[in-house]
């Protein structure tokens, strides 16, 4: 793509059990992005800055948002996000990780 200068967001749903028919709901900087199902990576294109990410599941409102930050030095991004499980309720961790533990692209 000529003139674009930005870099991407690979995020990678972790397996689990819990929520397996269920998408992770995807926002960025607030907005939603879609759904990501289990065991699935997706690439984002987006413009370099910074972005929050935040993921639903179910009724699973509960996360540990991550922030990233995209630039000419470092046009990517690698997160992973996965639930884990709570007496109560369950939360989404999501964190972001070095390329090389991410599985390859399906």
């Amino acid at each position: 793509m000529e003139g674009y200068e930005g870099g991407f967001i690979q995020i990678y749903r972790m397996g689990s059990p819990i929520g397996v028919a269920v998408g992770y709901g995807t926002y960025i900087n607030g907005e939603p992005y879609g759904h990501i199902a289990n065991t699935q990576s997706v690439r984002i294109p987006l413009p370099y800055g910074t972005y929050n990410l935040h993921f639903t599941c179910g009724m699973t409102r509960r996360c540990q948002d991550v922030v990233v930050t995209l630039s000419p030095e470092s046009p990517a991004a690698y997160v992973k996000a996965r639930i884990k499980m709570g007496f109560w309720t369950n939360k989404i961790i999501a964190e972001e990780v070095d390329a090389s533990t991410m599985p390859p692209m399906n």
